[in-house]
């Protein structure tokens, strides 16, 4: 493991115990048994930590999923969610630390993927003649889902996974273009 997977795991062990504003540089270099320095030949501050471990954290799920899942036409079922969800929940003090401090963190590169890879291609093969139609609906459904997950997120998980899942199908099932 090299120091930079050091630093992001040593972070994901320490967001297991502690809020995000509660690290700090010094106590994470100690815990991943690194100098400053190497941090800061990483990363500015902790602000870009949390976004590297964000995008390391969605990469790592995305590996889980087998190569069918990603080509799957209908990529938004309760099995793939409940996954998707589990994996939030499991992972609860990234995201919280992630959704507090989004408006100071980059724009989401994973959105990009999602939209290369998923959803353009699967409205292309159902048929979307509208592509600009396409984008600005999927933007309404991955805020949407968004929003549901911060809510559920910010209500301590009061709600099971599966019934946040059934919401969102039942929500995407109200559109087939996507």
């Amino acid at each position: 493991m090299n120091s930079k997977e050091k630093l992001i795991e040593s972070f994901f062990n320490l967001l297991s115990v502690k809020d995000f504003n509660s690290i700090s540089i010094s106590e994470l270099c100690k815990v991943a048994n690194v100098h400053r320095s190497t941090f800061y030949s990483y990363f500015d501050n902790l602000y870009e930590l949390l976004e590297e471990a964000k995008n390391y954290a969605v990469n790592y799920f995305m590996q889980g999923f087998d190569k069918s899942i990603k080509d799957d036409e209908d990529y938004l079922t309760f099995d793939i969610l409940v996954q998707y969800l589990s994996f939030i929940k499991d992972n609860k003090n990234l995201y919280i630390a992630y959704f507090t401090n989004s408006q100071i963190l980059s724009s989401d590169k994973s959105l990009d993927e999602i939209f290369k890879y998923i959803i353009m291609p699967i409205s292309k093969k159902r048929g979307a003649k509208d592509q600009r139609k396409v984008v600005y609906t999927a933007l309404f459904y991955i805020g949407g889902i968004t929003n549901i997950i911060k809510h559920w997120l910010d209500n301590g998980f009061k709600e099971s996974v599966e019934y946040i899942a059934s919401i969102i199908v039942d929500v995407r099932n109200s559109n087939k273009d996507i």
